[in-house]
């Protein structure tokens, strides 16, 4: 809205001539949040307060009637209303207008995400089961436009930042698809160790942003309703049904459609005001049956931290190795079961088929590893045999 647009407000619809300087700051506040909660409903819920409040108080205030005070309220107001306008979280002010329609279509394909951040906690596995050290939640950052995607582990925001900490990041760009931990990237073609673990960190990405449906291959859901039928990644036709509460998805069942017991189910829960996350839900906990009786069990609970929905498509230049180059000092590649190292000084790749020919900088720690575990198995019962020698030589003499 324009200065001039608010000035003729002003004038012709508030008749501020007639009003004082809080009277007219208020008609003016009101008339604006009434225009801007048409434009924006997912406004916040403090600000949703203060604009109802606007409408009563422009009636209370009855004062003499002065031109300069009332022309003076409207900057007040255009200043309260310029810090409000602006004072929306980036999530809310790119969330979608019907967040049911948004749902339905993310099932079925998620849109491009620019970045996300996520905390995921596994609620499968029971706490005595744990390594020691280790933690049953992760934090996780990634994009994702269709097939290409990436996404980053992050470090506990709630344990003492480690500035050193370089967390492995697993991206497919195209026809690309490569691995970055500490300062090297490893790309990998064919079947392998790495290619695999890269689709299974897409299926990660797809279970975030799909709402929890990551076996649902993408395109193939029809929706006729709150019921849709799909394929999944193995494809078997599945069947889904959606209960919605208050215009909002609340619980999804998933069955295969020679079943007659639902395989999973995933409950939604969404933050005030809904648009919080760009369309997105606050939280949601994807349940799965393990055909042992025991019936949905929690396999683990997602919950946005932020979400950043892309203005364009993302191409997928937009996930090359390039936006990580300040990490990359080597490069190895995982060709189907061979693997290739690059030499500490001249990059070139070799074969690692054998320790000699490894030269790499990837594998100098884990080489100082070995070389230290064979002087110590080497040297240590020679130094028994020793000292158990001159023992029993000093013995004989005496």
């Amino acid at each position: 809205m324009c200065f001039n647009e608010t000035m003729k407000i002003g004038r012709d619809q508030l008749k501020l001539d007639e009003r004082p300087v809080v009277g007219g700051m208020l008609a003016v506040l009101r008339q604006l949040w009434r225009r801007n909660r048409i434009v924006n409903r997912h406004v916040s819920h403090w600000t949703r307060k203060i604009g109802n409040t606007m409408i009563v108080l422009t009636r209370l205030f009855p004062l003499p009637r002065t031109r300069p005070f009332s022309y003076l309220g409207i900057c007040v107001a255009l200043f309260f209303t310029f810090f409000a306008s602006n004072a929306y979280p980036e999530n809310l002010t790119n969330a979608p207008g019907d967040l049911l329609i948004f749902f339905k279509q993310a099932i079925n394909s998620p849109p491009d995400i620019e970045k996300y951040v996520v905390k995921r906690t596994n609620l499968l596995l029971p706490a005595n089961v744990k390594q020691p050290g280790s933690t049953s939640f992760e934090y996780l950052e990634g994009a994702l436009s269709g097939t290409n995607f990436f996404l980053q582990f992050l470090p506990d925001p709630d344990l003492p930042a480690d500035t050193n900490a370089l967390n492995n990041i697993s991206v497919r760009s195209g026809s690309s698809t490569f691995e970055i931990g500490g300062h090297g990237i490893i790309y990998g073609t064919g079947e392998n160790g790495l290619t695999e673990d890269v689709k299974a960190q897409y299926q990660l990405s797809r279970q975030i942003l799909s709402m929890g449906t990551e076996e649902i291959e993408l395109g193939t859901v029809k929706w006729s309703g709150n019921d849709f039928t799909a394929k999944n990644i193995l494809g078997k036709d599945v069947h889904g049904s959606l209960l919605v509460s208050n215009n909002l998805p609340f619980r999804m069942e998933l069955s295969l459609a020679d079943k007659s017991f639902p395989y999973g189910a995933v409950e939604y829960t969404y933050a005030t005001p809904e648009g919080s996350f760009a369309g997105y839900p606050s939280k949601f906990v994807k349940s799965i049956n393990n055909d042992n009786g025991d019936g949905l069990k929690p396999l683990a609970e997602i919950k946005f931290k932020s979400v950043l929905l892309a203005t364009q498509n993302l191409d997928a230049a937009f996930f090359s190795e390039d936006r990580f180059a300040d990490r990359i000092r080597y490069t190895n590649v995982f060709s189907n079961s061979d693997y290739y190292v690059s030499k500490t000084k001249s990059k070139q790749l070799v074969m690692a088929n054998s320790l000699g020919q490894t030269g790499g900088i990837t594998n100098r720690n884990s080489r100082a590893v070995i070389y230290s575990v064979l002087i110590f198995v080497t040297l240590l019962p020679l130094a028994i045999l020793l000292t158990w020698s001159v023992r029993k030589t000093k013995h004989q003499t005496k």
